[in-house]
């Protein structure tokens, strides 16, 4: 008759254990890191296309060489803090159109909408 023991008895193998043990927090360390490690979205933007809408705007103004070069300034202020806010916010990487052949999201309306905001509240 065989007997049957309890909390006492030795395990086998008790390396595997340890072993087994110490991979499942390896993968699960390595996992959270790449999680956290993931790579930025890639976005585009029209940089040209949004120059030009401004100049074009510009243009149609009756501005003294001054004036021209205050709304410049507040236009190109307004440009790269809506840029740095949209990547701060997005974790994006931004590339300029031409650079982009497909597959990027374009951000370019959004964008524009943003330092349209920004020209106006500046004011």
């Amino acid at each position: 008759m065989a007997t049957v023991t309890t909390g006492d008895a030795k395990r086998p193998f008790p390396w595997l254990t340890a072993t087994l043990t110490t991979l499942l927090l390896l993968n699960l360390a390595l996992s959270g890191w790449l999680i956290w490690q993931r790579p930025p979205a890639i976005v585009a933007f029209d940089m040209k296309a949004t120059l030009d809408q401004f100049m074009e705007q510009s243009a149609s103004q009756q501005l003294s060489e001054t004036q021209s070069k205050v709304l410049v300034e507040r236009f190109s202020q307004a440009l790269d803090d809506s840029l740095s806010a949209w990547q701060q916010q997005h974790d994006a990487l931004i590339l300029v159109s031409p650079s982009v052949v497909r597959g990027a999201p374009d951000i370019t309306r959004l964008i524009q909408h943003d330092i349209a905001t920004r020209m106006r509240s500046a004011q």
